[in-house]
């Protein structure tokens, strides 16, 4: 009862929206299809465990930069006939000369796509096929690079090893990104405070304060081994790496399976996953702030 009405929002309004109809969403910037897949085993149709939504996302290739040396072969003068030709939007120039936007502009972008596919239970799987042809795309821009650049799965062990899903996969292009969300190697809440904090008060008494489970599990072992008589050996103390990192490959690029909060994957520009700003533990920078402290134990 204490936090009743701790936030009251008069303001703000809500619309919600029937994904089940399929309702396409389209803006400056991407095309987003709503795709719901539905149990197999469910005796509601219209019931919410019965049906999970998937999302086909589409983003709009911009247009090319503008080449001024093409412009200049051209007779384009300096002025707002650029800004025009930038637009995409053709020209007419005093001597009555028509200059396309095509002719005097780079490639445009090549179009690029990726899904969030939602696969609780193998229930849903027979309903994959019935959506094959939205949901494989083998085409391949001009560059060599796939249209659909990512794929982010959310789907359990279960559904991972079953062949169908297995065949399903292999049928994208080669180079095409896997990520697995909730895979079993996803086990980093990503709560760094809590740790530093556990780690802290571990110092002061380990039977009391003892090291979180998590830690324990993705450090292998090595937290138990930590003691503040063992801060001044670098070798004593490794920082978090998780026992069983890995990425792996069957018929296609990769299946990550171990990503942690704060990792990024760049679409626009197309530079792929970055992991520099990934949440990781640091135990021995949680260790050596207490020992900078004149009273702590």
């Amino acid at each position: 009862m204490s936090m009743k009405k701790f936030v009251v929002l008069k303001s703000l309004q809500l619309k919600t929206v029937d994904c089940t109809l399929s309702q396409d969403f389209e803006d400056s910037v991407m095309n987003v299809k709503c795709l719901p897949l539905y149990s197999t085993k469910a005796n509601d149709t219209n019931s919410q465990e019965s049906v999970v939504i998937s999302y086909v996302c589409t983003l709009k290739p911009r247009p090319g930069p503008l080449n001024l040396e093409k412009c200049v072969e051209h007779g384009v003068p300096p002025g707002p006939l650029l800004g025009l030709l930038k637009n995409g939007i053709d020209v007419t120039l005093e001597n009555g000369t028509v200059v396309k936007s095509a002719d005097v502009s780079e490639p445009n972008e090549n179009p690029l796509s990726f899904i969030f596919l939602d696969i609780p239970s193998v229930e849903f799987l027979d309903n994959l096929e019935k959506h094959h042809e939205l949901l494989v795309n083998t085409r391949i821009n001009p560059d060599k690079t796939p249209e659909l650049a990512l794929m982010v799965h959310f789907a359990p062990a279960e559904v991972l090893s079953n062949n169908v899903y297995k065949t399903f996969l292999e049928k994208f292009a080669p180079s095409t990104q896997h990520i697995f969300l909730n895979a079993a190697q996803n086990t980093f809440s990503g709560y760094i405070a809590a740790h530093r904090i556990q780690y802290q008060l571990n110092q002061l008494n380990p039977k009391v304060f003892p090291i979180l489970a998590e830690a324990t599990n993705l450090l292998g072992g090595l937290s138990s081994k930590m003691k503040k008589t063992k801060l001044d050996d670098e070798d004593a103390v490794n920082e978090m790496e998780p026992v069983s990192r890995h990425s792996e490959s069957s018929g296609f690029e990769q299946r990550l399976n171990d990503l942690s909060t704060m990792s990024v994957y760049h679409l626009r520009p197309r530079k792929g996953l970055d992991r520099t700003s990934e949440a990781k533990l640091q135990p021995s920078e949680y260790i050596n702030e207490t020992q900078i402290l004149p009273d702590f134990p």
